[in-house]
């Protein structure tokens, strides 16, 4: 069997979930001898890519991914770039009978919409003013936006769904997002697939954890609100001086943030960079998540794998397939920030408490395991390929 994951952007693990999960999959898959291709829309160094860089639905790439497709063998495309309306034209309106196409969904379809206000620094710096902030609280703003969203995507996911063999989601709540959209969707097509742990689950012993908070990801306050935690951070230090805040990653607004925190005159934060997570999931005790939006949150099982207890806002459908409050980690309401400053602080001062949720975290992940989430995609393969 040969697999062709495709993707607008190159698989730079440096980038980002979509680039990880897919590399991580492809050396999985490859160890089950299956041969594995990468191929971008946008130029790439380390594999290959479309001729035309303007526009990605054209004859002239239609004709390369065609040529690729026969001299490679391929039998199944995963479209990891499904999300994107251009990227996914190329791959959608292929007339390669033979191939098989997975469109896989790596985020939430409606969270960006549901949560337009919190992750968008207009409507935020607008919120301030009174009659913006009755507006953005009434349902009828948040039915405009799901209207927009419809509006926009509708013909596209109608599209995916007509024209892909599988649809796969990280996760069976996403499903109604889906029919929120196109409401005859094919049910028979729709699969729920987590993403794995990105690294052999640890079997070592995880040694004592030292009083630091961590964040591990894409820098940025747009989804992943590192603002937010810069806030709660201020709060949470000028509490426990001893305590240290790691900031793990890079991203298009790391100065940004950088300079926050310096006009904050926050004390004891670490902006890290990127770097290999691992040895900070072993000396971190909690860790901090405050995005609007994700799709999956990768970041949440790695630091659970490692005992760090993970707190997080409850703004994501699939957050619950990861936390389950109180057991193996905390839910905050959306965006309440002294809630989440409340929390911290029951972390650190109750040690018997969060040595609990830490033994919960690291078993509960297990099911995360990439043997385990490989096994649910060979089983998909075998029913996609069957079903000629």
């Amino acid at each position: 069997m040969t697999i062709l994951f495709f993707y607008t952007l190159d698989f730079n693990i440096r980038r980002g979930g979509v680039e990880i999960v897919s590399n991580v999959l492809g050396r999985e898959f490859a160890k089950k001898d299956v041969t594995v291709y990468y191929l971008s829309w946008y130029r790439s160094i380390i594999h290959a890519y479309l001729p035309n860089q303007k526009k990605c639905d054209c004859r002239e790439n239609r004709l390369f991914l065609e040529h690729f497709i026969r001299e490679k063998s391929i039998d199944i495309i995963l479209n990891q770039a499904v999300l994107d309306i251009e990227s996914s034209k190329l791959i959608l309106n292929l007339n390669v009978p033979s191939v098989k196409i997975i469109s896989v969904f790596h985020n939430s379809l409606l969270a960006r919409a549901n949560n337009f206000v919190i992750s968008n620094r207009v409507f935020r710096k607008y919120s301030k003013i009174r009659i913006c902030r009755y507006l953005y609280s009434r349902n009828f703003f948040l039915s405009l936006v799901l209207f927009l969203y419809k509006l926009k995507y509708t013909s596209h996911y109608k599209r995916v769904n007509d024209r892909s063999d599988a649809i796969v989601f990280l996760s069976p709540s996403f499903f109604q997002e889906f029919y929120f959209f196109y409401k005859y969707a094919d049910s028979s097509k729709l699969r729920a697939i987590s993403n794995p742990l990105a690294f052999d689950y640890p079997i070592n012993v995880i040694g004592e954890k030292k009083k630091q908070l961590l964040y591990v990801g894409r820098i940025n306050v747009f989804s992943k609100r590192v603002d937010l935690l810069l806030e709660i951070w201020k709060e949470v230090v000028g509490l426990y001086p001893d305590w240290s805040l790691k900031i793990v990653g890079d991203g298009e607004e790391k100065a940004t943030v950088m300079k926050l925190a310096e006009n904050m005159k926050l004390k004891n934060v670490y902006f890290e960079g990127y770097q290999n997570p691992i040895k900070y999931y072993e000396e971190a005790a909690i860790f901090c998540m405050t995005s609007a939006y994700e799709g999956f949150g990768m970041v949440l099982i790695e630091a659970m794998a490692y005992k760090t207890v993970p707190i997080a806002f409850n703004s994501f459908l699939s957050v619950t397939d990861i936390i389950v409050h109180n057991s193996n980690g905390i839910l905050v309401k959306p965006f309440d920030k002294n809630e989440y400053v409340n929390e911290i602080c029951k972390l650190i001062e109750d040690s018997g408490y969060r040595e609990k949720l830490s033994r919960e975290a690291q078993r509960s992940v297990k099911r995360f395991a990439s043997d385990e989430i490989i096994n649910d995609w060979f089983s998909l393969f075998a029913n996609v390929i069957g079903n000629d």
